[in-house]
């Protein structure tokens, strides 16, 4: 790869070191300014059993790694993972794709 040098004439008063980047890039100084509004692409779908379909409180569901169906209420909710407590004393935490909500009857 070139280094860039102060030899190099300058495009448009640019430095010589930008004007080589930006040729680098693929991009003319016309494409660079053009007067086009930049429109961002479509915001991606968000699932249903993020962080906010989970709150403290909620009666959920899951499987374990053995295959058991375990089921509490959620104690708390971390970025990642929300913490079930069982009705026995026990306590998972478990990442929110994993988890389903339980109907209360």
């Amino acid at each position: 790869m070139r280094r860039c040098s102060s030899k190099v004439p300058s495009e448009l008063g640019r430095s010589p070191c930008l004007a080589m980047a930006m040729a680098m890039q693929g991009y003319t100084e016309v494409e660079r300014r053009s007067d086009q509004a930049y429109e961002p692409p479509p915001e991606p779908v968000s699932t249903v059993s993020g962080i906010r379909a989970i709150q403290r409180g909620d009666t959920v569901t899951f499987d374990d790694r053995d295959g058991r169906n375990i089921s509490g209420a959620v104690l708390r909710v971390n970025q990642r993972t929300a913490t079930i407590g069982t009705g026995d004393g026990g306590a998972w935490r478990a990442p929110f794709h994993v988890l389903r909500h339980a109907l209360d009857i």
